[in-house]
């Protein structure tokens, strides 16, 4: 409902005061600048009305289709007998199109801070002079500005955006959606071989779209390390076989449980080794008849290793580098062609695309939100594990440990709708070491996010949120306040992937959420269409116009009687859009189909709920009715709540209308010669029936608030709980003893401690190995699964990355 000054409102009551007067005023280019203009030529205070005003046509607002409301442009004319707004038209640095205007009613009695805005907007077309009249009409167009709500990534105003990321859009998270796929905003200089090449090879070719620092220095050619000058696309290799760092003393701890484990040994600093080799000089270590030795590094708990195979003798025998014994190792970061003997440096060829970078600088930097998150809940991405004796692999989402990567929020310069780029406080995650360069089978091609969002999960603010940041309209406090506390129940975990104008996602959350929008003027009001309005007024037919009641029915041409709905859970690839069919009224008008995809909602119950209205609502044909009255309504505006007392001047339309009934207002349109405001109200009053349906409204009752989603924050895990059996002694007889993984400690990759089935209570001890029987039982987690070694033999369980 308008709100219109008490000066007004008594003006309209008077027999004398009814007799209103269109204003214009019109904010044109210099030379001629601002005028007003009006049915008559009068002084309003410092107001210089112009009598100009020739017409103006009437002005609806309605609410369309989809209950989304605004109101309609309006034609004005006005009379230019001296020719000034023809020079306006012609004069060359005055384009009209760039003029605002805006439309009052002026009432009598009343002062120019009285004045009643009607519309105000731009001036745009059809504009037009007619010569033989002398009259200039131009349409008062409603300005409502409205950008894209999300940014969208441009390789050529930023060009530290990456190829693959070029055009892609960052996400508008809002609440705490599940899964949000983040885009790649930085990476280090990277580019892919374009010939092949083995360990012989000094100088090569690669692709020249890169940014590497002139200079010598340290490339990562696949998973080999070289010094070499990058000229173009030309590599010259200065030395290969790098070492990834060296001078590791591999000193036993005196009291660990695995002091003696032939599998395990330790570094003296914090860097990955996982999934690379560790070289280890045989003239280092006594006993060894100097022969390099070279393992696979296939776990890492902390500083230390676990390997593929035991440290041996070429005599095959057991053998470990005692307690405080430094040695001097080195790591490689390529795949041996055969790790049975000693190391050798010339076993590997490389192919035509694989992959070159720069040592030191294989970070990724991925954009979560274009709006901060209040906190982080879990990153994921998809790994590749082997399953079983068979080496099967499989490939399954899975968390990623929270020491490798790092999340902020970060403030970048963005391109907006305009092409210049701004300053935007988002959230991102930043991997120091890429997951692809770290060898553990990790796909970080798309990363998977879970934050909470400083937009809460209301709808009302997050609509609130799309305004003001994205569009010139402003909201009206008190409806969107009244309008929060009644969807609250309600929350919107969702985030939105797609460019898409701000305005038209504003309407959409809306339908989603049970609301509509109506803006006026450049202000946005929201109602809660779920429930019957509170009703603002009480119309009586002294009210209307002689014979202006009129009874109709809603647009048939706009009945659905069966939706099919599509939503999600999240957003990974094996989340998968869900389906489900809404079907009401069949059986009176038969099929009648309509799509929508709820976006808002995670939960099958908030998209059921919000389905099941719409249903309802757009299966039916309501009861409207029509009247003309007079100024006195002028106050009124879509959505607005009207009580009927039809009945009580006279006129017996009971049958049609209780009295009582809470209407609500479709349409309003003001006329100005004569002055009368026409309604059109929408009655819950299905077509065939007498009094408010059941299917109008639908009740919130017995709906309960939703908490926030609180996913198990990322944890250092690869392995999850799963039975298994395996072979040991137990007494001098061989016996199978049933054995089930309990406790997972994890880093990188995993640590197992594993315990007899039905013990009652866990031992002791966090060693990498415990279990209750001897002999001892050598293990090694790999990084898809567990190697078991028994004095029966050896084989590889079924245990997934988790």
């Amino acid at each position: 409902m308008k709100t219109i000054p008490a000066s007004v409102l008594a003006a309209i009551n008077k027999e004398t005061g009814r007799e209103a007067q269109v204003l214009v005023r019109v904010d044109w280019p210099s030379p001629i600048g601002t005028k007003w203009y009006g049915e008559t030529t009068k002084q309003l205070e410092d107001l210089d009305i112009r009598g100009w005003l020739a017409g103006v046509t009437p002005l609806t607002s309605t609410v369309g289709p989809d209950w989304s409301a605004a109101t309609t442009d309006v034609a004005i004319t006005i009379n230019d007998a001296g020719g000034e707004l023809y020079g306006a038209l012609t004069f060359p640095s005055a384009p009209v199109e760039t003029s605002t205007a805006r439309m009052y009613l002026h009432f009598a009695e009343t002062t120019k801070a009285d004045l009643v805005l009607l519309a105000k907007g731009r001036v745009t077309s059809p504009i037009s002079y007619s010569e033989a009249t002398r009259q200039l009409t131009f349409t008062l167009f409603a300005d409502h500005r409205s950008e894209s709500a999300t940014i969208v990534l441009d390789q050529t105003l930023d060009s530290l955006v990456p190829d693959e990321s070029d055009g892609k859009v960052v996400p508008l998270v809002f609440g705490v959606p599940r899964d949000v796929p983040a885009v790649l905003i930085r990476k280090g200089p990277v580019t892919f071989l374009t010939q092949d090449i083995d360990s012989a090879d000094t100088q090569f070719d690669c692709e020249s779209d890169h940014t590497f620092p002139g200079g010598t220095i340290k490339v990562r050619v696949e998973d080999e390390y070289m010094n070499a000058d990058v000229n173009g696309d030309t590599i010259t290799v200065t030395s290969r076989n790098v070492a990834a760092f060296t001078a590791v003393t591999a000193s036993r701890p005196s009291n660990s449980p695995d002091v003696s484990n032939p599998f395990v040994l330790w570094i003296d600093s914090d860097q990955n080794a996982a999934g690379q080799h560790i070289i280890i000089d045989g003239d280092d270590v006594p006993g060894t008849h100097s022969t390099n030795q070279a393992r696979l590094c296939v776990a890492q708990k902390g500083r230390k290793l676990l390997f593929d195979r035991p440290w041996t003798r070429n005599t095959g025998d057991t053998w470990v580098i005692g307690a405080g014994i430094p040695v001097t190792a080195k790591r490689y970061a390529f795949d041996w062609l055969d790790t049975a003997g000693p190391a050798n440096a010339n076993q590997w060829t490389i192919q035509a695309g694989a992959r070159v970078s720069q040592a030191g600088q294989e970070f990724k930097t991925y954009l979560v939100s274009s709006v901060p998150a209040t906190e982080l809940l879990r990153v994921r991405a998809y790994r590749t594990y082997q399953q079983g004796r068979l080496g099967i692999t499989g490939r399954k989402l899975v968390d990623v440990p929270q020491d490798l990567y790092v999340a902020t929020n970060q403030t970048y310069l963005l391109p907006n709708d305009e092409g210049t780029l701004v300053g935007v406080t988002c959230t991102q995650i930043r991997f120091p070491v890429a997951l692809e360069y770290l060898n553990q089978g990790w796909d970080d091609d798309t990363v998977y996010v879970t934050v909470k969002s400083s937009t809460g999960a209301n709808v009302v603010d997050q609509i609130q949120w799309l305004l003001e940041e994205k569009t010139n309209i402003t909201v009206d406090a008190a409806s969107f306040a009244a309008v929060r506390s009644k969807v609250s129940k309600y929350r919107a975990d969702h985030a939105i992937l797609d460019a898409t104008d701000a305005l038209e996602l504003v309407h959409d959350m809306a339908y989603q959420a049970r609301c509509a929008i109506f803006i006026s003027n450049g202000v946005a009001k929201i109602r809660y269409l779920s429930q019957a309005p509170t009703p603002v007024y009480t119309l009586r037919n002294d009210r209307n116009l002689v014979d202006s009641f009129g009874l109709e029915l809603t647009d048939v041409t706009e009945l659905y009687t069966s939706t099919a709905v599509t939503w999600r859970r999240g957003y990974t690839g094996g989340d998968q859009d869900k389906r489900f069919r809404t079907s009401k009224n069949i059986d009176r008008f038969g099929v009648l189909p309509d799509a929508r995809d709820y976006s808002i909602y995670q939960r099958k119950s908030l998209v059921t709920k919000s389905s099941t209205f719409w249903a309802l609502r757009k299966s039916r044909t309501w009861k409207m009715i029509h009247v003309v009255a007079d100024m006195r309504l002028l106050p009124f505006e879509p959505f607005d709540g009207i009580e009927l007392r039809l009945n009580e001047a006279g006129q017996s339309v009971a049958v049609l209308i209780p009295d009582g009934t809470i209407a609500e207002v479709y349409s309003v349109r003001y006329s100005p010669k004569p002055h009368a405001v026409e309604l059109l109200l929408w009655l819950p009053i299905e077509s065939g029936g007498n009094f408010t349906s059941s299917n109008a409204y639908l009740s919130d009752a017995g709906d309960t608030s939703i908490a926030d989603p609180s996913p198990k924050p990322a944890k250092n895990t690869i392995a999850r709980i799963a039975p298994f059996a395996f072979s040991m002694y137990s007494e001098p007889m061989q016996q199978t003893v049933a054995a089930k993984i309990l406790k997972v400690i994890t880093s990188k990759t995993a640590e197992i401690e594993l315990y007899p089935l039905g013990l009652s209570s866990a031992p002791s001890g966090t060693g990498f190995l415990t279990v209750i029987k001897t002999p001892p039982v050598a293990l090694a987690v790999g990084q898809t699964g567990l190697v078991w070694r028994t004095p029966m033999g050896s084989y590889q369980t079924d245990v997934f990355a988790q």
